[in-house]
């Protein structure tokens, strides 16, 4: 408990200790052998009284009352609580004297800071209380109230709620309001126990009683973000700025820095700018740059440049003027990011050379510029913390000259500063002293993720119940190896465990429209452009399930995942980090760490099919060893930063092989991108990260990098945005489509997937919609993820032009491997709804099932030096 709150409470201990000193029932003084009139006694001095009763315990414990309740109004309450003891260790009083005098033995305890006596007194007698043993004295306020603080003292927090309340519920009968002491009580209990809208909905309590106080509008504010509340945070704002409450920088900063925290750095931008263009905010360095990390947390890379170059107006900086060059370089904008690094580097950059000369390299290459960047490689390399990169980069740019390096002095480089948000803090440091007491990081994940599921959510996140007119089930724990089909044999192809299930009906060209409130818009293209299509709809059954390790990590992440940014992942290794998601970017995380086994391998086939119906074949095989996720091992994030390794090469599985690719896929992407080496000809050779709409090998412009596995990758190009949930006809349990009993050109016709073989189904998924943050900066201008609430898959996606217009659509195809407890999408088609042309992968019909947990790869067997052994 904070040293605020408990001044507090000591005040309303000691109001409730005098309350307590005055004249009770008779009954109190009566012992169960005689009874003493008090009044009879009038001792001249108080001490020769106390000797005279030595041999008369009753009486002793009487005068022992009256000089604890002298220390009281002299407020010795450590001399009163010493003389209440003793008086009950005298064993004189009767249970009513007693137990009236235990009371005030318990709120003198707390008024000294003795709050495990406290409970050692109290709790007993008021369990007692609680189960309709109350005793000869039912217990007051005053107790319930001592109680609640002595257990919030002692950090048992689940233990002081219904305490207090139960002591604010006699206080306040008749729907009055409480002493602020015991509002501030409660509002810290709530704070420490993380239900943020309760603390919200205490402090308008507060604020209806003090409206013109300053320092309980921030805080509302900052409990508001703290329920991820972004709106109802703004709104406390601005009634405090009406109010004419918010009239320093320092406390506008504050509330800023609280919605960088929070998660909400859009709003904080905003903000900034308004009230700098207001002219309520100063434009001083430290608040532009402020400006500039929302911006940038924000990924709005052009707004952080316009503000850090507000700065440059005044005077050169290099080290802003790199902040600059890493910003371009962010928005892929080589010839800006050159520039401004280049100036920065002439201009005596002291601090992050290394980082500035590794940038300028990467932006030359982009360029085209392969001498000026080995260059740039040449000069970072002579820094020891970017030597191993540097050196990388060079050997791969120029092997000759970087053979020539390996002996060149390193020395050490500053390290880059933050882009002004160590500055922001500094000015807040003193600044709002009561409020930021309660103000925290509100990043950080807390408590409040675990409040409310109940029994209403399957362990990772989805609605338990069907729906209103029964299309879809209840999840009932899903399908595991008490339900396989009889010929299913552990470790062989999987079977259809529904082989007797017959479509209930099916939508075609002539009656999609009937159906178009529940179909995505690919799907919905696809009956207007061919009239060929059809979707044959079956009983739905929701099969997902997982092992029970993941369904327990799952639960343990509420309360420890967090994304600081979208492309950071902290405090999860296993199962899915975000069981009720608040934004898009964390249910986009779900689907890319769900559980696929430890490891995976992969043989098959892809085809590229032609609008006039040709069809290109071609052989692939896949390698993915799991670090998250690893039931066996699943890594420390903190430590490794690695998702996954994963590799692809052309053919069936092989020891050798002609053409590699292989990935090192991470999870913060500021402490490290992905890392990819290509491998031919003998020879591993590093490549810059790639991804995003880069084209995909041999899938015709069809499909890009991004697309793989529905999607991967940073998300930094959209904003994501989370729709709900809604009722969808997708493709689910398609079992048919693995079989060994079709053939690649039965599964494959001129237009389409072949409808016969697909199964679709009623289900409930995750709407996400991604909107580009600038124009142009990817070849799809919006995107709509549709995720499966039973197993965080992505199903679908619509991928539309810059013009608003479905362009591509994807759809995986997926099954629950009720051997292993995990869901899978194979095959995945792509179609290009303007060429007519489609791309299918993970098709494996001809060839070997998929091999999860085949335990046959371990993390060396991906790294860059024992691959190129296997390049022929």
């Amino acid at each position: 408990m904070g040293p605020g709150i408990r001044k507090h409470i000591l005040k309303s201990m000691a109001v409730c200790l005098l309350v307590s000193t005055a004249p009770v029932h008779a009954d109190q003084y009566r012992s169960k052998v005689r009874e003493v009139n008090p009044a009879a006694q009038q001792p001249a001095d108080m001490e020769t009284q106390l000797r005279q009763a030595e041999n008369n315990p009753y009486g002793k414990a009487l005068l022992l009352q009256q000089l604890a309740n002298q220390s009281i109004r002299g407020k010795d309450y450590a001399a009163a609580a010493t003389q209440l003891e003793e008086a009950l260790a005298q064993g004189a009083l009767s249970e009513y004297s007693a137990a009236a005098m235990r009371d005030q033995l318990a709120q003198l305890y707390m008024a000294t800071g003795k709050s495990k006596k406290v409970v050692e007194l109290l709790a007993p007698r008021l369990m007692a209380a609680a189960q309709g043993d109350a005793g000869p004295i039912k217990p007051g306020k005053e107790s319930y109230l001592a109680l609640g603080a002595a257990y919030a003292d002692l950090g048992q927090f689940e233990q002081a709620l219904p305490m207090v309340e139960q002591a604010m519920a006699m206080s306040t009968p008749e729907g009055g309001e409480p002493p602020d002491e015991w509002l501030r009580l409660l509002l810290a209990i709530n704070y420490k126990m993380g239900r943020h809208a309760e603390s919200a909905e205490l402090m308008q309590k507060m604020l209806r009683k003090h409206p013109e106080d300053k320092s309980l509008w921030l805080q509302l504010t900052a409990m508001h973000l703290r329920a991820k509340d972004k709106e109802k945070a703004m709104a406390a704002l601005r009634v405090a700025e009406r109010m004419g409450l918010l009239n320093s920088d320092a406390e506008r900063l504050y509330l800023a820095q609280l919605f960088i925290e929070a998660g909400a750095p859009f709003d904080a931008g905003s903000l900034l700018e308004e009230w700098l263009a207001a002219g309520s905010l100063e434009p001083r360095q430290a608040h532009l740059e402020l400006i500039a990390a929302a911006w940038t947390s924000a990924r709005e890379y052009g707004k952080a440049i316009s503000a850090l170059n507000r700065i440059l107006e005044k005077g050169e900086q290099p080290d802003l003027r790199a902040q600059i060059g890493q910003l371009y370089l962010d928005q892929r904008k080589w010839g800006e990011a050159a520039e401004s690094l280049d100036r920065a580097l002439q201009s005596g950059l002291k601090t992050g050379v290394a980082d500035a000369w590794m940038a300028l390299g990467l932006a030359r290459y982009e360029q085209g510029q392969e001498a000026a960047a080995a260059e740039a490689f040449v000069r970072a390399a002579q820094y020891r913390g970017a030597r191993g990169t540097a050196m990388a980069w060079l050997g791969f740019i120029d092997p000759d000259r970087a053979k020539g390096l390996t002996q060149v002095a390193t020395k050490e480089d500053a390290p880059r500063r933050a882009l002004g948000a160590d500055a922001a803090r500094g000015d807040l440091a003193s600044a709002l002293t009561e409020a930021a007491a309660i103000s925290t990081a509100v990043s950080q994940p807390t408590a409040s993720r675990a409040a409310g599921g109940g029994e209403d959510l399957t362990p990772v996140g989805a609605v338990r119940a069907g729906n209103s007119d029964g299309s879809l089930p209840p999840w009932t724990g899903g399908i595991d190896m008490s339900k396989a089909p009889p010929e299913y044999e552990k470790g062989k192809r999987i079977r259809n465990p529904y082989p007797n299930d017959r479509p209930l009906f099916v939508i075609d060209s002539s009656n999609w429209q009937e159906h178009a409130g529940r179909l995505s818009a690919g799907h919905q293209a696809l009956f207007q452009k061919f009239p060929s299509y059809r979707m044959k709809v079956y009983q739905s059954r929701r099969s997902a399930a997982y092992p029970q390790k993941i369904y327990d990590a799952t639960l343990a992440n509420e309360t420890a995942a967090s994304l600081p940014h979208p492309d950071a992942l902290k405090g999860a290794k296993l199962g899915f980090p975000f069981r009720k998601p608040d934004n898009g970017s964390e249910a986009m995380w779900n689907h890319r760490v769900r559980y696929r086994g430890n490891d995976v391998i992969v043989q098959g086939h892809e085809a590229l099919v032609q609008r006039n119906g040709d069809i290109g074949l071609s052989e692939r095989s896949e390698e993915v060893l799991f670090l998250y996720g690893n039931l066996d091992k699943p890594s420390d994030l903190a430590e490794e930063n690695v998702l996954l390794y994963y590799l692809t090469y052309a053919g069936g599985e092989s020891r050798i092989f002609d053409f590699a690719a292989l990935v090192h896929e991470t999870a913060d992407i500021e402490r490290g991108e992905r890392r990819i080496w290509v491998g031919v000809n003998r020879r591993m050779f590093r490549i810059p990260p790639i991804g995003y709409d880069q084209p995909r090998p041999g899938a015709g412009d069809v499909m890009v990098l991004d697309q793989i596995d529905m999607y991967n990758g940073a998300f930094d190009k959209y904003v994501w945005k989370l729709m709900g949930r809604k009722e969808m006809i997708v493709s689910y349990n398609d079992y048919e489509l693995l079989s060994d009993k079709l053939k690649y050109d039965d599964i494959l016709t001129r237009s389409h997937l072949n409808p016969d073989h697909n199964r679709y189904e009623v289900h409930r998924v995750w709407v996400i919609e991604a909107s580009e943050r600038e124009s142009r900066q990817h070849k799809f201008g919006k995107r709509v993820f549709y995720l499966d609430e039973d197993s965080w898959s992505i199903l679908m996606v619509d991928n539309y032009d810059d013009q608003g217009e479905i362009w591509n659509f994807q759809e995986g195809h997926i099954v629950q491997y009720y051997d292993l407890l995990l869901s899978y999408t194979a095959p995945v088609a792509v179609y290009d709804l303007k060429k007519g042309n489609y791309f299918v992968e993970r098709m494996n019909n001809e060839q070997p099932p998929i091999w999860y947990n085949s335990g046959k790869r371990r993390k060396q067997d991906f790294m860059p030096g024992i691959l190129r052994a296997r390049l022929k």
